[in-house]
C-alpha cells in the first residue's frame, strides 16, 4: 500500500469530523490475530503522525465550534423499525445527493427536531412512519418559512403503524415546499460493511431544488467536483472553517469554487490549510450579495478558513 493510499484511507475515517478523539479511536482499532492495532502498521505511521499533528495544531478551528447544518435529512425511529430497508436506503440516497451537491448538512432525528432551528431546508425521504407530533413540527417548520423537499411517499402511518386517513402531510404546500418523484436504485451492498450508494438519474435536479427552497439560507456551497465532501463549522471566534475531503485522492481535485452566503460575503480573508504544506492565501471575489473563493487544487484534505 502506497503512502498516498494510506493517507486516503486514514482521511476517509476522520475527514468529515476531524476531531482528535475520533482519529485516535480509529487508529487504535485492533487488527485481529494478536494485540496489534492499526496505529502499529508501518505504512500508516507517517500519514497518521502528519495528520494528528495538523489536527492538534489547528484544534481551535473546531474546539467549541458549532457544526453548520444548512440542510437536514429527517431520520425517524418508527420508519427505521417498520420499514428498515427502504427507510435507510432512501435517506442514504438523499444524504449522498447532499455530499455530491456540495452542501453542509446534518441529520435531524424525529425525536429531537430542535436542530431545525439551525437549518434552512429539510429533506423527507423514506420516512413513511411519522408520529403526529413529528408531522406537527414539520408543518410548523414550513409555516415559519423553512424549505422542504419531499422525495417520494411520506407519513403514511403513525409511530404505531396505524394508517393515516389522510396523511397529515398530504396537503403540505407552499412556495418553499417541493415534492419530487425520483427513481431510487438499489444500493450495492458489498463485502464486509461497504455499501455503494446509487444515485437517481435526477439527482442534480434534486440538488438544485434544495438550493432553491433554502433560498439565501445556505452558508456555503461547493462547486467543481462531485468527489469532494465538505463539512462547515462556525468557530468560537466567529470564523468559518470548511473541512474538505477529496475522495478521489490520490488524484487531485480542482479547481474548486466555494460560494459563500450573505452572512459571510463581507469577510476580509480566506486561506487554505493542508497537512502537507504551508498555508495558502486565497482570494475572495465578490459579485452582488455573493462571494466566491477559488481553490486551485486539493490533494486529499484541507481546511478553508474564512475570517
Amino acid at each position: 500500500m502506497t503512502e498516498p493510499i494510506a493517507r486516503r484511507r486514514f482521511l476517509s475515517h476522520i475527514g468529515s469530523l476531524p476531531l482528535l478523539g475520533t482519529s485516535l479511536i480509529w487508529a487504535m482499532r485492533p487488527l485481529g490475530g494478536g494485540d496489534r492495532m492499526r496505529i502499529d502498521l508501518p505504512e500508516l505511521d507517517q500519514a497518521l503522525s502528519q495528520h494528528l499533528r495538523f489536527v492538534r495544531k489547528h484544534e481551535s478551528l473546531w474546539l467549541h465550534g458549532t457544526p453548520i447544518s444548512d440542510v437536514a435529512v429527517l431520520r425517524s425511529f418508527p420508519s427505521g423499525a417498520f420499514d428498515p430497508k427502504d427507510s435507510w436506503q432512501r435517506a442514504a440516497v438523499a444524504e449522498e445527493i447532499l455530499i455530491r451537491g456540495g452542501f453542509s448538512w446534518g441529520a435531524a432525528f424525529a425525536e429531537k427536531l430542535d436542530v431545525l432551528k439551525q437549518s434552512s431546508a429539510l429533506i423527507l425521504a423514506g420516512q413513511t412512519y411519522l408520529a403526529p407530533d413529528t408531522c406537527t413540527a414539520i408543518q410548523s417548520f414550513a409555516a415559519a418559512g423553512g424549505g422542504i423537499v419531499i422525495l417520494g411517499d411520506v407519513a403514511h402511518w403513525d409511530e404505531n403503524g396505524m394508517l393515516y386517513e389522510p396523511s397529515p402531510l398530504a396537503d403540505l404546500e407552499g412556495p418553499r415546499v417541493v415534492r419530487l418523484s425520483v427513481d431510487t436504485p438499489r444500493n450495492d451492498s458489498r463485502a464486509g460493511s461497504a455499501v455503494c450508494i446509487a444515485l437517481p438519474k435526477q439527482w442534480r435536479s434534486v440538488a438544485e431544488a434544495i438550493e432553491r427552497v433554502a433560498k439565501r439560507g445556505l452558508t456555503a456551497r461547493l462547486y467543481g467536483s462531485t468527489y469532494v465532501a465538505m463539512s462547515a463549522f462556525q468557530t468560537r471566534d466567529n470564523r468559518l472553517a470548511v473541512h474538505l475531503v477529496n475522495y478521489a485522492s490520490p488524484k487531485a481535485a480542482g479547481p474548486l469554487r466555494l460560494e459563500l452566503g450573505p452572512a459571510w460575503n463581507n469577510r476580509a480573508s480566506a486561506r487554505l490549510l493542508t497537512p502537507e504544506g504551508a498555508d495558502q492565501p486565497l482570494t475572495l471575489a465578490r459579485q452582488g450579495n455573493r462571494a466566491n473563493v477559488e481553490i486551485p487544487s486539493l490533494d486529499a484534505y484541507g481546511i478553508l478558513v474564512v475570517g
